[in-house]
């Protein structure tokens, strides 16, 4: 066998990772978690099916399992605790210039409360690729009571401040 195809082999447990940080970002943690063993496990025969030395599969085997076991754990974790309430934008309104929205967006923790948070952040992504569009993260200007949107005053005095219930914000 040649030493590409050896290089080739040894890298396959780590395809799995890469689909993983792919999946991740549009899916989100659920869909992921079913997607990854699948990947995960293809590789892994394929690539001991190819080994021919009992030390190196073993090996080999260790750490991809090493690796993929706290894949794992995580994805279990969001999946039982990553939701205790629904976040929902209630309204976005944009900036004279469209370079900046602001979003109401309405925390509703269930028995646990909620609240209502205003949310500054680009409107267009700063890098867009097919699959993912990578976004600065949103900044937060203004936190309330739960179902204080309701008679919320937001709006834009001009590009770059907004308004929320009298007081102003800067969004740069």
């Amino acid at each position: 066998m040649a030493k590409a195809e050896i290089l080739y082999i040894l890298f396959m447990p780590f395809l799995p990772l890469v689909n993983w940080i792919c999946y991740i970002t549009p899916m989100g943690w659920k869909l992921t978690a079913l997607y990854m063993p699948f990947c995960f496990t293809c590789a892994l025969f394929y690539m001991l099916r190819h080994i021919k030395q009992v030390k190196r599969k073993i090996i080999v085997s260790l750490t991809c399992i090493i690796f993929f076991i706290p894949i794992c754990f995580i994805s279990l974790l969001d999946a039982l605790f990553g939701e205790f309430g629904v976040n929902k934008v209630i309204q976005v309104e944009y900036s004279p210039d469209k370079k900046y929205k602001a979003e109401v967006v309405d925390s509703d923790k269930g028995a646990l409360g909620g609240a209502v948070y205003v949310n500054i952040c680009n409107s267009e992504p700063v890098i867009d690729l097919y699959f993912i569009k990578v976004s600065k993260k949103p900044h937060c200007v203004y936190s309330g009571e739960w179902g204080g949107y309701e008679e919320m005053e937001l709006y834009w005095k001009d590009n770059h401040i907004l308004s929320v219930n009298g007081s102003e914000y800067f969004a740069g």
